[in-house]
This record gives C-alpha cells, sequence and structure tokens, in this order.
C-alpha cells in the first residue's frame, strides 16, 4: 500500500484509475492495475530488453579491445601478421 501512495505522488498529480482507465481504451482487458503492469508494462520492457540485448551482442566485439584495454594489442597482432605475409613473398 505504501508503493501505491509513492506512485500516486508522482503521477502528476493524478490518481492511478486515470492512468488505468486511459490504458483501458487501448486495450479493453486492462481492467486495474495488476493488470496495467502485465498486459501494459511488461511487454513493452521484454521488447526494449530484446532490442538492448541484440544491440550489446552486435557491438560488443567490435568495442571488447577498447573496453579491456587491448586496443593497442589488437593492432600490434595485425601488424605482426601483415609483416610475415609480406616476409614469405
Amino acid at each position: 500500500m505504501m508503493i501505491y501512495r509513492l506512485v500516486k505522488m508522482a503521477l502528476m498529480g493524478q490518481d492511478m484509475s486515470y492512468f488505468v482507465a486511459m490504458c483501458t481504451e487501448v486495450n479493453p482487458l486492462i481492467s486495474n492495475v495488476f493488470t496495467l503492469a502485465i498486459l501494459g508494462i511488461l511487454p513493452f520492457n521484454l521488447i526494449k530488453c530484446g532490442i538492448n540485448s541484440v544491440g550489446a551482442m552486435l557491438l560488443y566485439k567490435h568495442l571488447s579491445p577498447i573496453i579491456h584495454g587491448n586496443a593497442s594489442a589488437k593492432n600490434k597482432k595485425a601488424s605482426t601478421i601483415k609483416k610475415a605475409d609480406e616476409t614469405k613473398i
């Protein structure tokens, strides 16, 4: 009950029932705060989390040398391979 009072005070001076009624117009299955959280907020957060995870997976490999401080080591490795290829020719 304490959390409900804190949320009530933080929501632009509106009662929580105002937001439930607003969401009920969009999705008739939403009838109270619990169904608002399950049917309105949870799916959005799951989609957002999935997008963030895919973005992190795509960027991590490229950013890991910078994160771990091995950016110069990666460049040294590439230049060593290039020099080795040149000596073979």
